[in-house]
């Protein structure tokens, strides 16, 4: 009769042939933390886009208040000359 089991005759998986403990190799940085830094990157660059948007409303903001002002004088002026 024939086994249907496998046959171990390797070391357990992590010992060399004397049975020492084998080191996976160490992993790069990159590698441990990926997780971590993709992220971390991504809410980076919405806290810069958030304040370079904030920097243009901003400056778009009193442009638009002065332009407002500008029309407003020039309606102003128009009434005066509607006038009769």
């Amino acid at each position: 009769m024939v086994s249907t089991t496998p046959i171990f005759s390797e070391a357990v998986v992590g010992e060399n042939a004397e049975g020492d403990e084998v080191q996976p190799p160490e992993r790069s940085f990159w590698a441990k933390y990926w997780m971590y830094l993709i992220p971390l990157g991504l809410i980076v660059m919405n806290a810069m886009t958030q304040a370079m948007n904030m920097a243009e409303e901003q400056t778009s903001g009193q442009a638009g208040a002065q332009g407002q002002q500008a029309i407003g004088a020039q309606r102003a002026q128009n009434t005066v000359v509607r006038r009769r």
